[in-house]
């Protein structure tokens, strides 16, 4: 048995020494910059995974209100090689100001899949990751794929801008506090354009009514509240003006307004926060289930 033990202990111990000498030889031979080849026999890929193909086929018009409505669907195909258990595939899009996963499961590193794309809820058009994480979340292979608008033709226009408020309270507005409900549909968006919520004063400027939020995109149909203050002077109405606008130019497509008596004290009507306007339902990719579309209000 002392002998086995010794025999055994005497194994592990050359075994260790192997793989030390091993370890240096491969550190000496990157340090001369010697590339390493596999010893005859084995098949272990040493070199880090790569995305080699990542392309969308879609048969549509991608437009804005299609694309918050969620009826956009595309195929994605992809292809990567050297993907192994170290490695995960992941599927993102971009929306406002970061990177979403699609499904929160690891692809398998070739195949094709259906799925309903998801409205950036900025300026630019739909965008997608795909790339391959090691176990400490680096990337370290990506594509990106963006898949652009075809407007033409499409001139945006109001189709409604409604509240269901009464009045203003005059104490609140006195006080800071005081908030409209507003509900919005703009219809033929343009991914250049954005609605803008203002208050027009009585000496015929404007200032902004809306609320901090997120990002600066409001979606093309939502729900949400507005922030006037005192109009100042006699004013006996607090005007709030919607305007479908090009962001590059300024140019107003279309504009419509509320106006809201000053009196007694009203109780708010219920409704949202104007955080976010409720999201549309989006169909799942065709083995997963992606992140709902949202929409932004003029607050939050």
């Amino acid at each position: 048995m002392r002998k086995n033990r010794m025999a055994i202990g005497s194994l592990l111990k050359h075994k260790r020494l192997a793989r030390m000498a091993a370890l240096l030889g491969a550190a000496l031979a990157v340090a001369l910059g010697i590339p390493m080849i596999a010893a005859q026999g084995q098949a272990q890929d040493v070199l880090p995974p790569a995305v080699v193909r990542f392309t969308f086929e879609i048969e549509t018009p991608v437009t804005v209100p299609a694309l918050e409505r969620g009826e956009i669907e595309a195929t994605l195909t992809w292809q990567t090689v050297g993907m192994n258990a170290n490695y995960s595939l992941l599927l993102h899009y971009f929306q406002i100001d970061d990177w979403v996963p699609v499904v929160e499961e690891s692809l398998p590193e070739s195949g094709a899949a259906r799925l309903f794309l998801q409205a950036p809820l900025d300026f630019g058009p739909a965008t997608y990751r795909l790339a391959a994480f090691d176990s400490l979340g680096r990337i370290v292979s990506q594509q990106i794929a963006t898949i652009p608008y075809e407007e033409a033709g499409l001139i945006p226009s109001i189709a409604e801008f409604t509240t269901t408020s009464t009045a203003v309270d005059p104490v609140a507005l006195a006080s800071g506090v005081a908030t409209i409900p507003v509900a919005w549909r703009v219809e033929n968006r343009l991914s250049v354009s954005n609605l803008v919520f203002e208050q027009i004063m009585p000496d015929g400027t404007a200032r902004s009514a809306e609320l901090p939020r997120r990002g600066r995109w409001v979606g093309s149909v939502g729900e949400g509240v507005v922030s006037p203050i005192a109009p100042g002077g006699d004013a006996s109405t607090v005007v709030i003006r919607l305007r479908v606008q090009d962001m590059r130019d300024g140019e107003v497509f279309q504009e419509a307004t509320i106006e809201l008596p000053i009196q007694g004290l009203i109780t708010p009507s219920p409704g949202p926060t104007a955080t976010q306007s409720t999201p549309v339902s989006i169909p799942p990719l065709e083995t997963a289930t992606p992140t709902p579309t949202q929409t932004l209000p003029p607050g939050g």
